[in-house]
Parts: C-alpha cells; sequence; structure tokens
C-alpha cells in the first residue's frame, strides 16, 4: 500500500510522537480485518510504502479463517499528531483508498480534515 502525503502543510509530521496508523476492511463490510501502526521514525519519508500481511490482522480474523484475500478493500490511513490511536486531533491528516485483493497495490493520498472534520475533533 502506498501512502502519500498530500500537499497539506501540518505541524504533525515534526512530533516524534506521531504515527501513521492503516486499517483494511472488505468493501463490502463496514468492519476492518485489519490494521498496523507505524512510528514516523520508522518511515524514510512520503510517499510511503506500507505492507499489512497476515500478522496484521485481528486475532478474531485470524482465529475464523476462511477467505480474507477476496478484495476488493476499503484501505484507510491516519497520520496521528500525537500516537495515540484513540484520540482524533483536528490537525490529523487522513485518507482512504482501495486495493483489490490481497497482493495488491493501492495507494492513499493523506490530506487535511474538512470543516466538518476539524469540528467534531476540536478539543473544547
Amino acid at each position: 500500500m502506498s501512502i502519500a502525503k498530500g500537499s497539506v502543510p501540518t505541524p504533525v509530521t515534526e512530533n516524534p510522537s506521531a504515527a501513521l496508523y492503516v486499517t483494511v476492511r472488505p468493501e463490502a463490510s463496514k468492519f476492518p480485518i485489519g490494521a498496523k501502526r507505524v512510528a514516523m521514525g520508522d518511515l524514510p519519508g512520503f510517499p510511503a510504502e506500507v505492507l499489512l500481511g497476515q500478522g496484521d490482522l485481528y486475532p478474531e480474523v485470524q482465529e475464523a479463517g476462511g477467505d480474507v484475500c477476496s478484495g476488493p478493500f476499503v484501505v484507510s490511513a491516519r497520520l496521528d499528531g500525537d500516537g495515540d490511536a484513540n484520540t482524533r486531533g483536528e490537525d490529523d491528516l487522513v485518507g482512504r483508498g482501495s486495493a483489490p485483493g490481497c497482493g495488491s497495490r493501492g495507494s492513499v493520498e493523506l490530506q487535511g480534515r474538512g470543516a466538518f472534520g476539524k469540528l467534531v475533533t476540536r478539543k473544547r
């Protein structure tokens, strides 16, 4: 999966705690089947290549077995400023893309949140 940072200036990438979160779900489902966290220090820069493998599948998906490779998939990515998956910052970069199936390449371009996204993530 190729992750590109759009042309959005942001201080989030200057924070050493920042992390890139990537989730994948079948297009026909609203439930993700796997995720990966990559610390900013482990990224060579952007665009970045992120590979999600068998070890990145959620345990319940691994236990259920079956064919998880039948795509297409929706791939979401978030460059999180504080590195905490449980928080959402108005300056986090977000993006969504698709991949046709396992072993295939997809791409996600990260952009700043829109007006609504900034409104609901603003610290009060």
